[in-house]
């Protein structure tokens, strides 16, 4: 993977870390992330943005805008940490 990541498609991801009945996920837009609770009373899988104060956001992370590609991005190193940070709020 390279330094930066593209993540313009898919435009939404939702990424269940350690099995489908686990309670965080990873949640991928385009340009940004962020650990969401599932079992948080205002969840909403559906809800179109993510921003760091999405009622249900634990930890968000914002990418950047690459003017030379025309897209936003995110760091490699941001997304480890938030797959990382999920995964041990799961108990993995």
């Amino acid at each position: 993977m390279n330094k930066e990541q593209n993540l313009n498609e898919p435009q939404n991801q939702q990424l269940n870390i350690a099995g489908a009945s686990t309670r965080f996920i990873l949640d991928i837009r385009c340009g940004c992330a962020a650990v969401r609770d599932t079992k948080h009373p205002k969840y909403n899988k559906d809800y179109p943005g993510l921003h760091h104060d999405t009622c249900d956001v634990v930890e968000y992370r914002h990418g950047f805008q690459n003017s030379e590609k025309g897209c936003w991005e995110m760091r490699d190193e941001d997304i480890k940490f938030l797959t990382d940070y999920c995964a041990s709020l799961n108990g993995c």
